[in-house]
């Protein structure tokens, strides 16, 4: 799951108006994973 939201945060067009939303919610998804499963994370990937 990081590995896709990585894709859709680093995309260069990533904050234009057609895909902010997209952006936003990728960025809120990986906010949630590292709060909530943090001790499982390999920060290293």
């Amino acid at each position: 799951a990081l590995s896709r939201l990585n894709v859709v945060i680093r995309q260069p067009d990533a904050l234009l108006s057609d895909n902010v939303m997209a952006y936003d919610n990728a960025v809120s998804a990986l906010g949630k994973i590292c709060q909530f499963h943090r001790d499982s994370i390999d920060a290293s990937q």
